[in-house]
């Protein structure tokens, strides 16, 4: 049973990200078909942040951009938050550690993962007094700032680690550096 209830969790991730990056190449496709050259170069802007990346730092960004996933689903999926997602949560926390060779941020984004999983696992029991006991206002109340919180937490941590990744990028101090000079 326990097998079975792994792979329900990675079935419907998978599911849900392959609708997210459907709906994200959507969104690009119609960007970069605007002919505005103010918006062209913006995009080389954004997209010039990915040039001149090594394969671990490739990795270190895609490990945070699907934890992040992961946790938007786990948190719309509440119900089934179980030990795995504290697994997997943990799994990208060391490969992300790994991939961005900064093992002295191991010790912080393991209090992060545990912070991340422990915000799922308050969701599930306020999700499971709602259903099983019943609906009172400060209980939803709470779950929508629990839920508010622990997005806003997650987006933190992204964001704060892919400064940290592309900081180190050669072309962004390059960037940088130019910018300073003008």
């Amino acid at each position: 049973m326990r097998g079975a209830n792994i792979m329900s969790i990675f079935f419907h991730f998978i599911l849900f990200f392959v609708i997210f990056i459907i709906v994200l190449e959507l969104f690009f496709h119609r960007l970069l078909k605007n002919k505005d050259k103010d918006i062209k170069g913006r995009k080389l802007n954004i997209f010039g942040i990915l040039m001149e990346l090594d394969d671990l730092t490739i990795l270190a960004l895609a490990v945070l951009i699907v934890r992040f996933l992961f946790l938007i689903f786990s948190l719309i999926d509440s119900n089934n938050v179980s030990e795995v997602h504290l697994l997997i949560l943990t799994i990208f926390a060391v490969v992300y550690t790994v991939a961005s060779r900064n093992i002295k941020n191991l010790f912080i984004e393991g209090v992060s993962t545990v912070a991340m999983y422990f915000g799922l696992v308050c969701t599930r029991l306020l999700y499971g007094y709602i259903i099983d006991v019943r609906v009172e206002w400060y209980v939803v109340l709470g779950i929508v700032l629990l839920f508010l919180f622990i997005l806003f937490y997650s987006l933190f941590f992204l964001l704060r680690n892919i400064n940290e990744v592309v900081g180190k990028s050669n072309y962004v101090r390059r960037i940088r550096n130019e910018e300073k000079d003008d």
